[in-house]
């Protein structure tokens, strides 16, 4: 019996030898993420392309995926980083803001378990590069960071005017330093390592005042 010759030929991948394509493996995650949260076949193509316009645009590969998945969730939402965006001027949202990829990726997975929506940020720079006024939620920032601090963060979102409620987290914190914030306007300053539950209680009680 004669074989059948396949239609398509496989694909010639141009990466080297025994290395992933991270571009792929972004947008096979976000896929594979959207699926298993019951997605439809579109809204997984979705997910995958947003993951990877954010991944381009400089947006770590797990807060890419995170939010590439969660806007491919919602019903009439547009996957691209501009509505990403646009989200965090209209919904409550945590902002995290720490140089610690460990640090943030736990506290933004503990936030979104409980509920929040949450975005997160590697510097005070990226975040004030997405800043506008009237962003709704609250701010956890840390205080020591490599080029702009906590401190200096605070100081230029007073200086634009922002009414954004901030919460210092820390693992290096010491009585003068909380003075200053809590002066400067902060609603609390808590130290590394928290517990959890302390920590979604605080926040919750902020969310919970700013939307009286």
């Amino acid at each position: 019996m004669r074989r059948l010759q396949p239609i398509t030929q496989p694909t010639q991948s141009n990466s080297e030898p025994g290395k992933k394509d991270p571009v792929a493996a972004v947008a096979m995650l976000a896929r594979l993420t959207a699926r298993y949260q019951g997605a439809s076949q579109a809204d997984q193509e979705k997910a995958a392309a947003s993951a990877v316009s954010l991944l381009k645009k400089g947006v770590p590969a797990v807060n890419a995926i995170q939010e590439s998945v969660k806007m491919a969730m919602q019903p009439h939402s547009i996957a691209s980083p501009q509505n990403a965006i646009h989200d965090m001027r209209t919904q409550s949202c945590v902002f995290i803001v720490d140089d610690d990829d460990a640090v943030r990726d736990s506290l933004r997975l503990v936030i979104e378990n409980a509920g929040h929506a949450c975005q997160s940020f590697e510097s005070a720079e990226h975040f004030l590069q997405v800043y506008c006024p009237g962003m709704a939620g609250c701010l956890l920032l840390d205080m020591n960071m490599p080029g702009m601090n906590g401190d200096e963060l605070q100081a230029e979102l007073i200086r634009r005017g922002s009414c954004l409620p901030i919460i210092f987290l820390t693992a290096h914190g010491d009585i003068p330093m909380t003075v200053r914030a809590i002066k400067a306007g902060a609603v609390d300053f808590l130290t590394k390592p928290i517990p959890s539950r302390l920590l979604l209680e605080r926040i919750k009680a902020v969310l919970s005042h700013e939307s009286r």
